[in-house]
């Protein structure tokens, strides 16, 4: 990344960005009407700032997280469907902290319960309707216990 011609001399740095992922993911069906879906995470991210014009200092960064969800639904061939997941990201930050801009804090634990009702309609679509339960109290927002809320139509061809 280089700077404008008028530009900022900040913005002059090599980045150097990577992240790594491994997990697991289960799906059973248990029965005609009833699946379970989980899968884990673990994350590392770490990122490499390197000035070229000696203006802003280097950055050396990196955090690590668990994510996962577990999610149960109910799903009959049509009519009302039901879900319920507990969905999780509980991010550390090993090193950095504060060398990166951020909004809030980087190594927040953000955990919530997820539910979605809705109804299929044959083997047409379906229509599904959601609300988010925050579990980790995210004060910054001072929302309560509401993290969303979210809609979904699917039309199956």
């Amino acid at each position: 990344r280089a700077p404008l011609s008028h530009g900022d001399p900040t913005q002059d740095y090599v980045l150097t960005e990577k992240t790594t992922r491994a997990g697991g993911y289960v799906l059973l069906d248990l029965g005609d009407r009833w699946r379970t879906e989980t899968w884990l995470a673990r994350e590392a991210r770490p990122e490499r700032r390197s000035d070229r014009s000696d203006s802003a200092g280097d950055v050396d960064y990196e955090d690590r997280s668990w994510t996962g969800t577990a999610i149960l639904e109910y799903r009959p061939p049509g009519g009302f469907r039901a879900h319920a997941a507990f969905e999780m990201d509980l991010r550390d930050v090993l090193k950095g902290n504060g060398e990166v801009p951020a909004r809030g804090n980087l190594d927040d634990h953000n955990t919530r319960l997820r539910f979605d009702f809705g109804w299929r309609f044959g083997n047409q679509f379906q229509a599904l309707a959601g609300y988010r339960i925050d579990l980790d109290g995210d004060p910054q927002y001072n929302r309560g216990l509401f993290d969303g809320a979210h809609a979904r139509f699917v039309l199956y061809w």
